[in-house]
């Protein structure tokens, strides 16, 4: 699979979650020495942007396209279609999309 991937992700929302849990996770993301300071009104915009699927595949794809434009001395896009989501519930359903993931 040289052109796309699959990703089978639980998610949560970023509702409710407490200040603490998003400071240290906007300290694990950017590191302890990032010399930013969460603001109190950037903490619940996190905590929805880390709670979106779409924010998370968005941040991946970015990732690598960078990393791998940066090795090949290469510019623009890599990714040439918007991501598929599907909802999965458990069961039978989440077996068979496991093992076609595997496959």
């Amino acid at each position: 699979m040289g052109n796309h991937f699959h990703l089978l992700v639980r998610m949560g929302t970023g509702r409710g979650k407490s200040r603490e849990k998003i400071v240290k996770r906007f300290k694990i993301y950017y590191g302890e020495e990032m010399k930013l300071e969460l603001s109190e009104e950037l903490t619940p915009v996190l905590g929805e942007k880390w709670g979106s699927l779409s924010e998370l595949v968005k941040e991946i794809k970015q990732e690598f396209s960078r990393f791998y434009n940066r090795c090949h001395k290469r510019k623009g896009f890599f990714w040439s279609e918007h991501f598929k989501s599907v909802i999965v519930d458990n069961g039978e359903t989440l077996i068979n999309c496991l093992a076609y993931i595997d496959l």
